[in-house]
């Protein structure tokens, strides 16, 4: 009897392992396989579905009343579609995944499914990097940006295209996960090493703002940390600390500036028309969940899409600002709830919110995942002698 409760165990992991595996490698790997992406939604929505009954077991009171208000809210918004003509299958396909990002939290494995996951996603995240970074250098070296970015087109894989700054960005599809890949390797070893390098380069060569702006959200909140932790232990702020912190942000203030510049005369005036068509709305309540937007907004014109640039824009036109708060201050609460180190957990979290606010990287799989990696995290670091790091793995 024992001995058939232990195999169901190992059986229950396994499937959890071969899930988070899936979908790690279908997201990573859209590119150049782009059937692959048909795989991501499954491979998530069934981790929820097989942990549904743990996940229900781990809601405390606070954050269980918390969701269920949430839900109801939604369920209104939902009627509300109905009552606008809104499509049904538009309508559950937001219904599922405003219900669904929250309960990714309650996901909670055993150390050895944590450990196994970890090394899966920078593993992937690595090799990704890699991609981008072979990219860049074939660009660089034989100035064929064009036929790589034709290609891209013709497959749906993304964009590839020169800046003012030598180098390509290389915005090929499945390439999100990478900054927050960097993000939880940095944060568990703490230093540099080839890992931390060759995602941070791939992050870079992506060339993408909202991934730039993360990268300096998450090293103003490093920073922060050292400082506290110098006046805590000395009685005084570090002045070197404090001066590459002051030269950190004029560089990122420079750069900032030029990219505004140079993106003003399209990419910028898109999505002010974007927001304007967006938040065209009822401000408290929105319009029901799936809202069909048909607009013409001058250089665009949008019919029936379900993803923007601005994404969370759309979700606002759906839930309006009630729901939008209503869901940040539930997850941002679950966040804290996770584990004893509930102020670095949330500081995490709200820097991937600030990068993805202002890219299509938020309230789909992307968002499930980034918190099924935050809940199972262990910021102290896995235990040592059962870690295989992705040094090892490439070592191998």
């Amino acid at each position: 009897m024992k001995s058939m409760s232990c195999y169901k165990h190992n059986l229950f992991a396994d499937a959890n392992i071969m899930l988070v595996f899936v979908a790690i490698f279908s997201y990573c790997f859209q590119f150049p396989f782009r059937m692959l992406s048909s795989l991501i939604v499954p491979s998530t929505l069934g981790l929820l579905i097989i942990n549904f009954k743990s996940v229900v077991y781990k809601f405390n009171f606070q954050i269980f009343g918390f969701y269920s208000l949430f839900c109801i809210y939604i369920g209104i918004c939902m009627l509300n579609a109905g009552f606008h003509g809104t499509d049904f299958v538009r309508i559950l396909r937001f219904f599922t995944i405003l219900v669904s990002i929250p309960l990714f939290f309650n996901i909670q494995f055993s150390e050895r499914i944590k450990i196994t996951i970890y090394n899966f996603f920078i593993f992937f995240s690595v090799i990704k990097s890699l991609v981008i970074i072979g990219i860049e250098i074939w660009c660089i070296t034989t100035d064929g940006w064009e036929i790589m970015r034709r290609w891209c087109f013709e497959h749906n894989l993304g964009d590839v295209y020169p800046s003012s700054y030598f180098i390509y960005k290389i915005q090929i599809i499945g390439n999100p996960l990478i900054l927050f890949a960097f993000i939880m390797h940095f944060t568990k070893t703490n230093k540099f090493d080839f890992v931390t390098l060759i995602l941070l380069s791939g992050v870079v060569f992506v060339g993408n703002f909202a991934f730039l702006l993360g990268l300096f959200g998450f090293f103003t909140y490093r920073i922060y940390r050292i400082l506290i932790s110098q006046k805590n232990r000395r009685g005084y702020f570090t002045p070197i600390v404090f001066f590459f912190f002051a030269l950190f942000f004029m560089l990122f203030l420079l750069f900032t500036l030029k990219q505004t510049r140079e993106k003003s005369d399209y990419s910028n005036v898109v999505r002010i028309q974007q927001i304007r068509a967006l938040i065209d709305c009822n401000f408290f309540l929105g319009e029901g969940l799936g809202n069909y937007i048909k607009v013409n907004a001058g250089l665009r014109q949008y019919d029936g899409d379900i993803y923007f640039e601005l994404q969370t824009f759309y979700i606002f036109n759906q839930i309006g600002i009630i729901g939008l708060i209503l869901f940040y201050l539930l997850t941002i609460y679950q966040c804290y709830w996770i584990e004893n180190v509930k102020f670095e957990k949330v500081a995490l979290y709200l820097i991937y919110l600030l990068y993805s606010f202002w890219n299509p990287y938020c309230f789909d799989s992307t968002q499930m995942l980034v918190i099924l990696f935050l809940g199972n995290f262990d910021l102290g670091g896995i235990n040592h002698e059962h870690n295989l790091s992705c040094n090892s793995i490439l070592s191998k």
